[in-house]
């Protein structure tokens, strides 16, 4: 679902997949501001996967620059981790975090 498109169709498109994707069951907005014509706003929210019913939690962040009272400009930004942890049926993930660290089990 990452990437880049065009259109309004696109952004449509996008949101359409995700929905068909998690079940959003919480969306708590933190702080939102503008400026000119950037806006951002910040919170968190949990949603469950429909494929295997696992609830997670992510913040998220959201910046959108406006021109002529269109949007121009969207970016999301949420977990990955959890996100894709959603969708995990079953076995681990080893990940190492630091250079030289030790990898651990997830």
């Amino acid at each position: 679902m990452g990437g880049t498109s065009l259109g309004p169709q696109a952004f449509l498109d996008n949101l359409g997949v995700m929905f068909t994707r998690w079940d959003n069951q919480a969306l708590n907005v933190t702080t939102m501001f503008a400026s000119d014509e950037n806006v951002a706003v910040f919170g968190d929210f949990r949603y469950k996967s429909h494929s295997l019913g696992k609830m997670v939690s992510s913040p998220f962040s959201i910046l959108v620059k406006v021109t002529d009272a269109k949007v121009t400009y969207p970016q999301f930004l949420q977990d990955s981790y959890a996100t894709a942890a959603s969708f995990r049926k079953d076995g681990s993930w080893t990940v190492q975090t630091e250079p030289g660290a030790e990898p651990f089990q997830v």
